[in-house]
């Protein structure tokens, strides 16, 4: 089965959103920037109790009263957690726009001519074959490390920053969902003969000599 398609710039920054969007790095990146805010807030509230009890209440003789130690730690846990939360829901689309960003000027100045490309799509047993007007390539479907659905795209990923992306406009929903059933059905070793023609690795890969070159007889 086949499918054919074009992407755009929009749909690599796509990809790079999704795929950074539900990184654990991600995740732990926002809450970290929530507990840095929640241990700063908490800290400045802390200096400010103790500058009005030194300085408001400068007699040493008189008790400080208990009420005002408790509303302070109240009010201090109570504003370190909400300003934490804000920041962490505030640097989720702030993060991703920079990200956007960033991949919209790294296509811009370094173009993909062949990720531009009008691509096409073939699966057979084994193997999802890429077709191109620059050529050709050949990937074991066991390289596919996931396949993530947006209302926009489908992600074939292949690492962290590659994956084949097929926007869904491209597509007819009953041609995308029969190559994606395909996909899931299809066995992801290719047959013994398939790997008997590709050959083994060619002596320059298999054989690489040492410093001092070949040693003769």
């Amino acid at each position: 089965m086949k499918l054919r398609y074009q992407n755009t710039l929009e749909d690599f920054v796509a990809f790079g959103r999704h795929f950074h969007e539900h990184s654990v790095v991600f995740k732990r990146q926002c809450l970290f920037v929530a507990a840095f805010i929640f241990v700063v807030v908490f800290i400045n509230v802390l200096f400010v109790y103790f500058q009005i009890v030194m300085h408001v209440m400068p007699n040493p003789g008189e008790p400080r009263p208990a009420w005002l130690s408790a509303l302070t730690l109240a009010l201090g846990l109570v504003l370190a957690t909400g300003l934490g939360v804000l920041g962490f829901w505030l640097w989720r689309p702030f993060a991703l726009f920079l990200l956007e960003r960033n991949v919209r000027r790294i296509y811009q100045h370094n173009t993909d001519k062949v990720a531009l490309a009008e691509q096409e799509l073939e699966l057979v047993p084994g193997w999802l074959i890429n077709r191109h007007c620059y050529g050709e390539s050949r990937l074991l479907l066991t390289a596919i490390e996931d396949i993530s659905e947006t209302p926009r795209h489908v992600f074939l990923r292949l690492s962290a920053i590659r994956a084949y992306v097929l926007p869904r406009d491209a597509f007819d929903d009953e041609e995308l969902h029969a190559f994606l059933d395909e996909l899931e059905r299809a066995d992801r070793h290719p047959p013994p003969q398939e790997m008997e023609r590709q050959g083994e690795p060619s002596d320059a890969i298999q054989v690489r000599p040492g410093r001092d070159g070949p040693q003769g007889s």
